[in-house]
């Protein structure tokens, strides 16, 4: 897992993150620790964050896409999506209390999660 500027996450022992530079291309993968192997990839996302809830991942891709699907090492499935904000994510998102916080270059929203199953 070669990760630009986006830090991955761990659960359950697997990493989920983005593999790949921004400007070349990059995808976002499930990747074994212990193993190395690469469990499942995503293209065609371009970049973005990927922020753990619990069993979920939260992927803001820099396009302002947010998707959110289980954290898991058998495929990538997302269970919703929303374009809360406009292109130009580079600000790392926030979560506290069940509030989504995301900034893009000229937006701030503030999503309550927690209601929205």
């Amino acid at each position: 897992m070669s990760n630009h500027y986006a830090t991955s996450v761990e659960q359950g022992g697997y990493l989920y993150g983005w593999h790949g530079r921004q400007e070349q291309g990059c995808e976002l993968r499930c990747v074994e620790l212990r193993t190395g192997k690469v469990r499942w990839r995503k293209s065609g996302l371009k970049a973005g964050s990927v922020t753990l809830a619990g069993h979920e991942l939260l992927v803001l891709t820099e396009q302002g896409l947010l998707i959110r699907a289980p954290a898991t090492p058998d495929g990538f499935e997302p269970t919703a999506e929303v374009q809360p904000v406009g292109f130009g994510v580079r600000a790392f998102p926030a979560l506290a209390d069940g509030l989504y916080f995301a900034r893009s270059k000229d937006r701030i929203v503030c999503l309550d999660l927690a209601t929205a199953r």
